[in-house]
C-alpha cells in the first residue's frame, strides 16, 4: 500500500465516518491488547490509540488508564467525546505519524494524555 492510499483510508474512517472492520480488529489487534495496556502504564498516559490498516480496511483500539478497552465506532465515538473540540485537528495531526508506522509495517500507536481545557 502506498502512503496515500493508507492516508485515504484512515481519512475516509476516522475523519469522514466511514465503516470499520471487525474482522481487522479481531484478527489483528485483539492479539495486541495485554502488551498495549502494559506500555500504556509503563508511559503513564491516559489512553492510548492504536489503529491498523489492511487494503482500505481500518480498525481501532482504544484502551483507558482504567482498563476499558474499546473497539472501533466506540473507541471514535469515545474519542470524539474526549476531544469534543478538537477531535478533527487531533486526527489529522496523528494521521501522518500512523502512516509512516504503518507503512513499516507496524501497528500505529499514540499515548494520550488528557489536558484540561478552560472554561
Amino acid at each position: 500500500m502506498t502512503k496515500k492510499s493508507i492516508q485515504t483510508s484512515l481519512e475516509s474512517t476516522l475523519i469522514n465516518g466511514g465503516p470499520f472492520c471487525d474482522d481487522l480488529y479481531s484478527s489483528v489487534l485483539m492479539a495486541f491488547v495485554d502488551e498495549l495496556e502494559e506500555s500504556l502504564h509503563g508511559d503513564a498516559d491516559d489512553a492510548l490509540i492504536c489503529v491498523v490498516e489492511d487494503d482500505k480496511d481500518v480498525a481501532m483500539l482504544l484502551i483507558e488508564w482504567d482498563g476499558s478497552v474499546l473497539q472501533n465506532q466506540t473507541a471514535c465515538e469515545r474519542l470524539q467525546q474526549m476531544w469534543k473540540h478538537n477531535y478533527t485537528a487531533n486526527i489529522r495531526k496523528l494521521i501522518p505519524v500512523f502512516v509512516d508506522d504503518l507503512r513499516q509495517g507496524m501497528l500505529a500507536v499514540a499515548g494520550i494524555k488528557w489536558i484540561e481545557t478552560p472554561t
